[in-house]
């Protein structure tokens, strides 16, 4: 069997489980298909930074795979690389090689690689396409329809309409079909749901195993009945890496950078919150040569759930670090009320953050919201989340420039929660006893 990988730093906002990315997800694969042998693979690098390509070549080198013997780069975006993929599957392959292709976003089971041979194998029917993802949207209400079961040696197959790239077919199926597959990627975007339709309509069958061997990582659309988060953990091992949230970025230029800067390679994700929009993409600039994954948000972070926007304000013309929820913050500082503006801005709770990104732990977390700090804090539900390390601004817990009686509040949380109070100025932090 053949397999072509591809790989990506460019991909569509979804919400995935914490642990997926390109390292981790292709040393799931590496492991838990190849079964550490790249002879038959094609790794194609779609878009991707000098960093991703030096961190998968570190998890080769670490799991003694010796080197990829084909390796492409282009820039041709999803649909674009698909027939990249393909074109280099009907120029290099026999008719009879069957050509896994798989996306980056992907997590496989142990045995995958043999559940996917015994698809070519079925009791009483040949299969056209096998995937090993059991797409749970075939069982929507408006999805279901009749279809045939078989059986292989090691598990049930059913029939289905349609699935994602993440697929496998014999070379000769792939030139016979050639214009169906190539008329549904001339986009931006491949349109899989209308291509397999059509080959269907065509008398092609495809198949997926029950329970599936594979999963896409988006949470919303797991393969049912396995727990994928142990399965890649297990797999990832070392390379899942740290998770951080950083609650008040401003320009990225700070001691947060400089830790992850020395740590880029320990990283599994770094999500940055900013309110301040012009910002951003200053932020972007600063990591996107250090580190692939990087959320960032837009947002602001409240001690309280609110549907509608709330009142921002910072001093015009300024570097923007005292921007705050609180307008006398910046008086306090200061600032004359006729340079002193205010945005709307859209704001989530902690713990809707950690729900939008899946996370239920974190290796540090930093907190610089001129004053709102506490609240935050407080808001949080530690039974809930383990938070390893906690860096915040102490210096205006209780108003500009004043630590008193708030402070002492969180200082007694901390301690309610296991937590050891370092204090300092303008920071502080609380680490989790272990």
């Amino acid at each position: 069997m053949k397999v072509i990988y591809r790989m990506s730093d460019k991909g569509y906002p979804k919400q995935k489980l914490a642990l997926v990315n390109n390292e981790n997800c292709f040393k799931n694969f590496c492991k838990n298909f190849l079964g550490r042998d790249l002879s038959n693979l094609v790794l194609i690098y779609d878009n991707c930074s000098p960093v991703t390509t030096e961190k998968i070549n570190a998890i080769i080198k670490d799991l003694n795979l010796g080197r990829c013997p084909v390796t492409l780069n282009t820039n041709a975006g999803n649909a674009g690389s698909y027939l990249i993929a393909l074109e280099y599957a009907l120029k290099n392959f026999g008719d009879d090689d069957i050509v896994y292709f798989v996306e980056n976003d992907f997590i496989h089971d142990t045995l995958s690689d043999f559940i996917l041979m015994e698809g070519y194998n079925l009791l009483g029917t040949q299969a056209d396409y096998v995937t090993l993802y059991a797409h749970p949207d075939k069982e929507m209400p408006d999805n279901i329809q009749p279809e045939y079961i078989f059986r292989s040696k090691s598990c049930y197959w059913r029939t289905c309409i349609s699935t994602v790239m993440t697929c496998s077919a014999k070379v000769k199926t792939l030139r016979e079909d050639f214009d169906i597959l190539t008329k549904w990627t001339k986009g931006a975007h491949p349109e899989d749901h209308s291509m397999y339709s059509e080959l269907r309509q065509k008398g092609r069958l495809l198949i997926s195993p029950m329970p599936g061997y594979a999963t896409h990582g988006e949470t919303k659309w797991l393969s049912p009945f396995k727990n994928w988060d142990k399965i890649l953990s297990e797999s990832a091992g070392e390379i899942s890496g740290m998770n951080i949230i950083q609650i008040g970025a401003n320009d990225g230029e700070d001691h947060v950078y400089e830790f992850i800067n020395k740590n880029s390679s320990k990283i599994n994700k770094l999500i940055l919150v900013e309110p301040m929009p012009q910002l951003i993409p200053v932020l972007k600039s600063r990591y996107s040569k250090l580190l692939n994954s990087v959320e960032y948000e837009n947002i602001a972070i409240s001690g309280n759930e609110s549907d509608s926007p709330l009142k921002f304000y910072y001093e015009i013309n300024s570097n923007l670090e005292a921007s705050t929820f609180n307008k006398n913050h910046l008086l306090s500082l200061g600032c004359m009320e006729d340079k002193i503006a205010s945005i709307d801005v859209p704001v989530l709770t902690f713990d809707q953050l950690m729900k939008k990104h899946n996370l239920v732990e974190l290796d540090a977390l930093y907190i610089d919201t001129e004053g709102h700090d506490y609240h935050i804090i407080k808001s949080i539900d530690f039974k809930k989340y383990k938070i390893k390390l906690i860096v915040f601004e102490s210096m205006h817990t209780d108003g500009t420039n004043f630590a008193s009686k708030n402070m002492n509040d969180l200082i007694k949380y901390f301690e309610e929660n296991n937590y050891r109070f370092n204090a300092g100025t303008p920071n502080s932090s609380a680490t989790l006893k272990v």
